[in-house]
Order: C-alpha cells, then sequence, then structure tokens
C-alpha cells in the first residue's frame, strides 16, 4: 500500500469518528477527554507526525504551492486562531480546536498535492467528497435512530457537501472542458448523487446557495443555451408563480418544512447570533478565542451556524480582515480563470461560490473542523493547486 494511502486513511478514519462514531454528550461536557476522544487527538497527532517522517519532501512542496495561492490566507487564518489560545477563556479547547485544523487541511493538500500529476485526480476528487457526503449522511441518521423521516433526514451538514459535488459536476457538464464519453458519464453520476442529498436534506440555506451556484453558472459559461434557459425561469417561470399566487409553493421548495415563523427568525438562529453580535463588541479587536463563542454565550449550542461570526467572535477585526484578502482573492481568481477551458475551472469556481454563500448558514471556517468543512478544503485545495495553478502555468508559458 502507497504511504499516501495511509494518510488518507487518518483522515477518514477522523471523519468515521466525527460521524458514525459520534456520541452525545450533555453540553457542558464538550471539552471532557474520554477513549472516543483520545482516539481523535491520537489520529490527529499521527497525522502531524507523518508530515515530519513520512512525508517531508512533499510536506515542503505542498507549503510552497500553498505560499503561493491566496490559500495562503485561509491558513494564516487558523494560525492567527491558534494564537488566539492565548486571551481564550477556554485555553487548551481552542488550542486544540485549532492545531486540529490545521492538521487536518493540510493532509488534504498534502494528498491533492501528491495527486497532481494524476490523470484520475478529478475522479478521486469527487470520490473524497462522495465519502465525506456518505459518512456524514449515515452520521445524521445515526444521530436520529436511524430512523426515515423528513425530521431526521433535514440538515445542511450533508448537503452542504452534497451540493459542492452537484455543483461542480454540473458546472464541468455545462462548460466547454474537455469532455469524453467516459468522463460525461462519471459526472452525470456523481451530480446526481449530489443532487439526491441536496434534495434529501431540504435545508433552506443550501436551496438558496444552489441558486446562487447557478446564477454564477450563467454568469461564468460560455454557453448561450444554459444562460437563456437560467434567465427565462428567472423572468418567466418565477414570476408566474407569484402572479398566481402559488406563495406556498415558492416557500416549499425554497424553505421545505419551515413555518413563518421559523423562515423570520432562521429556526430560532436570530436569537444566537443577537448573542454573538453583543459578544463581538465586547472584544472587537481579537474576539474570545478560536471556537469557543457558541461554547460560553447564555444558550450554548455546538457552533455559531455562521462563518462570519464565527471568525469575528473568535478572531476578532484581524480575523476579519484575513478572510476578507483570502475571499476577495478568490472571487477574482473564479472570475479570472473562467476564460480558461481546462478540466474543473468551472465547476469548481461555482461550487467554491456557493460554499462561501452556504457558510453563512453552516459555520465551516473560522470554527471546529467537520466533515463539511473538509469537503470545503477538498474543494479549495482541488482548485487552487489543479485548476488554478494550471491555468498560471499556462499564461506564464504564453507569454514567455
Amino acid at each position: 500500500m502507497k504511504r499516501i494511502h495511509f494518510l488518507l486513511l487518518l483522515i477518514l478514519f477522523w471523519v468515521a469518528r466525527n460521524t458514525i462514531l459520534v456520541r452525545q454528550r450533555d453540553t457542558g461536557s464538550f471539552a471532557a477527554v474520554d477513549s472516543m476522544a483520545l482516539l481523535q487527538v491520537a489520529s490527529i497527532f499521527l497525522l502531524f507526525g507523518s508530515f515530519l517522517f513520512f512525508y517531508p519532501k512533499l510536506s515542503f512542496r505542498t507549503v510552497k504551492n500553498i505560499v503561493k495561492s491566496p490559500v495562503l490566507w485561509f491558513f494564516l487564518l487558523y494560525i492567527l486562531g491558534l494564537i488566539s489560545a492565548l486571551w481564550s477563556p477556554l485555553f487548551n479547547y481552542s488550542v486544540y480546536r485549532a492545531f486540529e485544523s490545521l492538521v487536518l487541511f493540510f493532509a488534504i493538500f498534502i494528498y491533492f498535492n501528491y495527486m497532481l500529476n494524476d490523470t484520475n485526480i478529478e475522479r478521486r476528487f469527487l470520490r473524497f467528497i462522495l465519502i465525506l457526503l456518505l459518512f456524514t449522511f449515515l452520521g445524521q441518521l445515526k444521530l436520529h435512530g436511524f430512523s426515515i423521516s423528513i425530521e431526521s433526514l433535514h440538515t445542511n451538514s450533508y448537503s452542504f457537501v452534497a451540493l459542492i459535488l452537484f455543483l461542480y459536476c454540473i458546472g464541468e457538464i455545462v462548460s466547454k472542458s474537455n469532455k469524453t464519453l467516459k468522463r460525461k458519464k462519471m459526472l452525470k453520476k456523481y451530480a446526481w448523487a449530489g443532487l439526491l442529498f441536496v434534495v434529501l436534506g431540504t435545508s433552506a440555506a443550501t436551496n438558496i446557495s444552489l441558486i446562487i451556484g447557478l446564477a454564477t453558472l450563467a454568469l461564468l459559461t460560455n454557453r448561450n443555451d444554459f444562460r437563456i434557459a437560467f434567465i427565462a425561469f428567472l423572468l418567466v417561470v418565477a414570476p408566474l408563480f407569484i402572479l398566481m399566487g402559488d406563495m406556498d409553493t415558492i416557500q416549499e421548495i425554497l424553505f421545505p418544512g419551515k413555518s413563518v415563523e421559523s423562515i423570520t427568525t432562521m429556526t430560532g438562529r436570530m436569537n444566537l447570533w443577537d448573542q454573538y453580535i453583543m459578544m463581538i463588541y465586547e472584544r472587537p479587536y481579537f474576539g474570545w478565542g478560536f471556537a469557543v463563542i457558541a461554547r460560553i454565550a447564555e444558550h450554548a449550542t455546538t457552533n455559531t451556524h455562521n462563518s462570519i461570526l464565527s471568525i469575528l467572535s473568535g478572531m476578532g477585526f484581524f480575523g476579519g480582515m484575513i478572510f476578507l484578502i483570502f475571499l476577495i482573492r478568490s472571487l477574482i481568481s473564479v472570475f479570472i480563470n473562467r476564460k480558461h477551458k481546462n478540466i474543473g475551472t468551472i465547476g469548481s469556481g461555482i461550487a467554491l461560490i456557493a460554499a462561501l454563500a452556504n457558510s453563512m448558514s453552516i459555520a465551516v471556517i473560522g470554527e471546529s473542523a467537520s466533515p463539511a468543512t473538509l469537503s470545503f478544503v477538498a474543494l479549495i485545495s482541488f482548485y487552487y493547486l489543479r485548476v488554478a495553478g494550471r491555468n498560471i502555468n499556462q499564461d506564464m508559458h504564453k507569454e514567455s
């Protein structure tokens, strides 16, 4: 077995530990270390040790690639999160969660950096996202005793992962990138899988992010037929529903299973967000420390359900500025690279923008790592290492 597979197995063990092997504890025991927590910590330190002993040269090359891309700012955000433990009321918790995130992210970048010259890297990327999706879906089922119902399936955790999978594939299907018959079949297969789990998740945030992703695709693609179809939907079909007075249908599509009250309060999240905003005002510059705000607020929860609030509450104004640089440079990169016809350019671009929009409802950035977070990191590693990196090299070759 190749040593790189050992790295992948450690990542997937961590995913399994946080999905199908997760155990429910009361809110006050979130920092308690039991046997399952020790296994999780051990997997992180094994990953960290593998960087030094198994993959030293590959780790060095990966660092060089990270430094040359906008993703450096993404890593700097978590380095600041590690430093923020110094003023966190939960020092040990902030140190571990930031360190854990950095190790997992770097491991994923090492894995895709190793696969850069592999002709099957796209298939490996999609397979990795699908594995994350299945683990997260099984974890959701276990949380509800494996009962099947709209309530038990409703979440933005696995639907976040599914949205990345679906939008990447639909973007590549619509784009003019090289599509062999084999690749077309693969993209359609993964697209249907992603769409299925988007529908099962019944998440309003995912549905809205899906529309944002498709709108971005209409802007980026050179396919006029797709643009016309999407614009026709926006200008004709949607207004037709409204004119017919069928607002209940629209509400059920965009906000499945939600009452008017739950929509206006975002299922109670607005009340939590008001608390976090007040606490941000108390420590505006450096924040309260990485990943602790949701734990120490009056109404304690597992996370903030909003990446911006996670960043500002944990790392303050300085963390917000670092993320803003990453965000702006990512958006610029997506629109600059749209002219290239290389594999992955359009698909990863629209998936990235939709994921960033969806992160306003599920904290995948600036918070403790989750399988959904890893799907986002896999996307940006594939995009910046393979897609944007290859496009930059082509531009430099043309200029020379």
